[in-house]
């Protein structure tokens, strides 16, 4: 093999686009030959391969608690379709006064995660008289 041969094959050896290059222009891997887009697809499935198993030992995220929000005493008896004196009352015992986070002698709030939170654990324990 001449020089001019090795030169060519050097040429497109080192003309080989990076996956990341063909991510960006498609249009780098036309006129690649078969040889050559064997190897890149060999590259992408480890990386596949690697990528996968970091998944699969990842830890999961946190979930992502969505925003609270600070209820008057109507908002909060309005979401669980009561009356404003039902839900004063509720308020005043346990476990529904954990949901006030502000309480003045002018102003009661209600955390609506904590009201939520409270609800789905079943609300209060009802004992037997």
């Amino acid at each position: 093999m001449g020089t001019s041969g090795r030169s060519a094959a050097m040429d497109a050896v080192t003309s080989l686009p990076t996956l990341a290059e063909i991510i960006a222009d498609p249009s780098k891997a036309k006129g690649l030959t078969r040889p050559m887009l064997g190897g890149l697809l060999i590259e992408l499935a480890a990386i596949q391969l690697h990528l996968g198993a970091a998944v699969a030992s990842a830890p999961d995220a946190p979930p992502i608690a969505p925003p609270d929000r600070a209820l008057t005493i109507e908002q909060a008896a309005e979401r669980l379709n009561l009356s404003p004196a039902t839900m004063k009352r509720w308020l005043r015992k346990d476990p529904y006064n954990a949901a006030v986070v502000v309480r003045s002698r002018t102003m009661v709030r209600v955390s609506a995660q904590r009201l939520e939170d409270i609800l789905l654990r079943g609300g209060p324990k009802r004992t037997k008289r």
